[in-house]
Formats: C-alpha cells, sequence, structure tokens
C-alpha cells in the first residue's frame, strides 16, 4: 500500500508540475487554451517587464522582439528573445540551420515557410528563419496560432 501511496504522489506532483508551465512557456510550445490566445500579449506585458516594450520592431514581415531578463525554455531551447508577430510567438535560438530544428522537433520543412507540425486544428509548431537585423542569424521556434484573435494582437497592445 506504501508503494502504491508513494507512486500516486510521485504521479501528481510530475503531472503538476508538467502543467505548471509559465503562460509565456505554455504558448510558445503550443499548449495554450483556445480562450486565453486573444488576450496572450496583453497578459505577458502584464506579468513580464521584458514585454513592456520591443527592443526591436519590423516590417515586412511584421515582428517585434522582446528581451526578457531571465531566458525561457520552450521546445528544448532557451532563450531571453522572444518574436512576436501576429498570431505567432517564436522564441529566438542561436542555432543556423532550421533543418537541425526541423529534425529535433519532427517539423516538416516547407519551402519559402521554414519548418512546421500541426498540434490541433488551428494550432502548429513552427521554425521560422527570417532576415531582420537582430535576429537574421538564429532561427525562430515557437508556435502558430490561427486564430482571428491571434492575427490582431499587435492591435490590442497598442491601444
Amino acid at each position: 500500500m506504501k508503494n502504491f501511496v508513494a507512486l500516486a504522489l510521485l504521479f501528481l506532483v510530475s503531472a503538476t508540475s508538467a502543467a505548471d508551465g509559465t503562460l509565456l512557456e505554455r504558448a510558445l510550445t503550443c499548449e495554450l487554451p483556445d480562450e486565453a490566445v486573444g488576450s496572450l500579449l496583453v497578459t505577458l506585458g502584464a506579468e513580464h517587464t521584458g514585454f513592456e516594450r520591443p527592443v526591436a520592431r519590423y516590417a515586412l514581415p511584421t515582428i517585434d522582439i522582446y528581451e526578457l531578463e531571465e531566458p525561457v525554455t520552450a521546445h528544448g531551447y532557451a532563450s531571453r528573445q522572444v518574436a512576436v508577430s501576429p498570431g505567432r510567438i517564436l522564441l529566438v535560438v542561436p542555432i543556423d540551420s532550421i533543418a537541425t530544428v526541423a529534425r529535433d522537433l519532427n517539423l516538416k520543412e516547407v519551402p519559402f515557410s521554414g519548418a512546421r507540425r500541426p498540434v490541433r486544428p488551428s494550432v502548429t509548431i513552427v521554425a521560422l528563419q527570417l532576415s531582420h537585423k537582430i535576429i537574421a542569424d538564429k532561427i525562430l521556434v515557437g508556435c502558430e496560432y490561427a486564430f482571428r484573435s491571434a492575427a490582431e494582437w499587435f492591435q490590442l497592445v497598442e491601444q
């Protein structure tokens, strides 16, 4: 009986630890509940000083880069930089090859679109490489939320 109780407690602690990832970690790993997608940037701005304002803003494609005080971990990578574009939240990792990330995360490379793997309807793990100055030699790894509310993230933040 003692073994059963110990095993049950171990399982409970393990399950709680996995579910206890921060909101940012859950967003980056595509574990964000659908109802939390629309308010993500507003909530992150209130929770993290690094999300108060981006350190860099780019157009074509539109992307904001945020610098956090502490590194965040997602998909086995860690970084202090997070990139946000309409519908995407991505960790900026110092890796020079999408092929490496695609192999590590079992993503399918798509010409001119990086690499991707659907997680559930309207939610996809993505890896991208962009040519914007501050992130040109890095890979962006995270989640794409194909929700109208995620496409409007910048409108909500600027209001």
